[in-house]
């Protein structure tokens, strides 16, 4: 981890002469382990384990952005340090009455800094605003450092699937996980 400080974040929403930040740096992480998931009397838990280090991209999903500027049901907001983009996580009023982030990604020199967390505490403001019971989002099993800070965010897993990456040959035994925040709107 680089040292960077928090001081000079702001974090803004997506407007229309902002859509090119979106995804304006890669996605790419280093698998070191997975999380072998346990349920007991309905509670999901796991322990890690640890493997051979490598490297996963995700492949860039393609993003109408016309979406989320000025609506009323989908954000984006970035994090800028010094005018650079460093961080965005994008969000949508999903129909379970949740907010679900579709992504969230911060520049990897500035991972470990705290930006990651002024983007969740900024999505669960919003979240909250708009009445919503939560956020939610999935992941893998193999996204250790995600899951860990989804977890340290106050997320817990409400559930998994075995079978969602099944149709990707990459794909190695991936779990999806289902991770929720509950506000205390509801």
């Amino acid at each position: 981890m680089t040292n960077h400080s928090l001081q000079n974040i702001i974090i803004l929403p997506m407007k229309a002469d902002t859509t090119s930040h979106i995804n304006s740096f890669d996605s790419e992480f280093t698998v070191y382990g997975y999380l072998d998931l346990q349920i007991n009397e309905g509670t999901i838990s796991y322990k890690l384990i640890k493997s051979e280090p490598w490297q996963k991209k995700y492949e860039e999903q393609e993003i109408d952005v016309s979406k989320y500027v000025d609506s009323e049901k989908r954000i984006v907001f970035f994090a800028y340090k010094d005018g650079e983009v460093v961080g965005q996580i994008i969000l949508k009023e999903n129909w379970n009455k949740y907010g679900f982030i579709e992504d969230i990604r911060i520049k990897i020199q500035y991972k470990g800094c705290g930006i990651g967390k002024a983007l969740m505490d900024k999505a669960k403001e919003w979240a909250t605003e708009k009445g919503l019971g939560g956020l939610t989002l999935e992941t893998q099993n193999i996204n250790v450092d995600a899951c860990l800070f989804y977890e340290k965010c106050g997320f817990i897993i409400g559930g998994m699937d075995h079978c969602f990456y099944k149709q990707f040959p990459t794909v190695q035994n991936e779990v999806a996980l289902y991770w929720y925040w509950l506000s205390d709107v509801v």
